[in-house]
């Protein structure tokens, strides 16, 4: 694979071009083999850092093709071009992950063991990050960390009730409540 893909990257403008509204990379991915008449058969991690890798690659390197006419937002979820405002364009075009998949010998250092060790990592750092959110509204509704999701509705429809604007309490800190079992509710699933 030689990187940069300028091919990659010349449809890549043209698919985002064609698509005002906010496309995933996997949208993207599967587009592009679609186009290239090959399957999107994935068999491993690896083989899937390698995909996400072409593709960012191809991404980071048409941002800084288009700087200054448009902008290209690469979020974790999303990818979307518009045209460049006066505010976009005085922000720096380099950041860590864009020095990262830029670079393509850093495609090449990586290993199967390397890959699975940074998904490992991730998936950590996500956990950790989950459970600091669960925490959080459990202390907002007042229930103890052991507490069971009966419990928690109680306590929130107590609560919501109690803080509900209508009846005279603060839309703040209704919302807050509401967000804490919302967090509370899709954990539980």
């Amino acid at each position: 694979m030689t990187l940069p893909n300028r091919q990659l990257i010349d449809w890549l403008f043209k698919q985002l071009q064609a698509n005002p509204l906010t496309l995933t990379e996997l949208d993207l991915l599967r587009a592009w083999h679609k186009e290239q008449d090959a399957s999107v058969a994935i068999n491993s991690s690896f083989e899937l850092f390698q995909q996400h890798f072409e593709m960012r690659n191809a991404l980071y390197h048409l941002r800084e093709q288009l700087a200054g006419d448009y902008e290209l937002e690469l979020g974790l979820l999303y990818v979307r071009l518009h045209p460049a405002s006066d505010a976009s364009t005085k922000v720096s075009r380099m950041d860590g992950l864009a020095s990262y998949y830029m670079n393509a010998n850093n495609l090449t250092a990586e290993t199967p063991d390397s890959v699975a060790a940074m998904l490992e990592g991730f998936f950590a750092q996500w956990q950790r990050y989950h459970n600091n959110d669960i925490a959080k509204a459990k202390r907002v509704l007042g229930v103890a960390n052991e507490a069971d999701m009966q419990t928690v509705k109680r306590q929130y429809r107590t609560l919501a009730n109690q803080h509900h604007p209508d009846k005279g309490g603060n839309a703040e800190q209704f919302n807050k409540i509401q967000q804490a079992y919302e967090v509370l509710k899709s954990a539980s699933r």
